[in-house]
């Protein structure tokens, strides 16, 4: 189970490797991608995980996220910024949310809203920065470490 990148969001604590595709190896450590052959940065790159009790693990803590927050998605030769623009408890109907958006760049994270998976968790946001690995700061290679 090869690890294709990280996502990191400081202000929740949330450090978790990117694996391709959603099987539930992946979903139990880390996030998925939720779309074949989708590129970070580019349209809407979406990803999926587990929720749970413990509000540390996984993408438990999206909870906890505001507005207007920076969410850090890397694959290792760039890390692409997103600003978080949107976040809701949705039906798990709402499939649309992974849909891509014409000349729009921007990131879902899809988790469950509830322990009984009744609703889905949807955060969005929209990239506002992307730099190379090797020349990001080291406030921005912490959050990876």
């Amino acid at each position: 189970m090869p690890i294709i990148g990280g996502i990191a969001i400081h202000n929740v604590k949330l450090s978790l490797p990117i694996y391709n595709g959603l099987d539930n190896t992946s979903l139990l450590s880390g996030a998925g991608t939720m779309k074949p052959d989708q590129q970070m940065g580019k349209r809407n790159y979406a990803l999926a995980s587990h929720s749970a009790k413990d509000k540390t693990i996984l993408f438990s803590p999206l909870e906890f996220i505001s507005l207007k927050e920076k969410i850090y998605v890397t694959d290792l030769k760039n890390i692409y910024i997103y600003q978080v623009s949107f976040k809701e408890k949705v039906d798990p109907l709402r499939v649309e949310v992974i849909d891509d958006i014409p000349n729009k760049n921007m990131i879902t994270l899809v988790t469950c809203g509830d322990l009984a998976a009744v609703t889905r968790l949807i955060v969005q946001g929209t990239l506002i920065d992307t730099v190379e690995f090797k020349n990001a700061n080291q406030y921005i290679h912490s959050l990876f470490s």
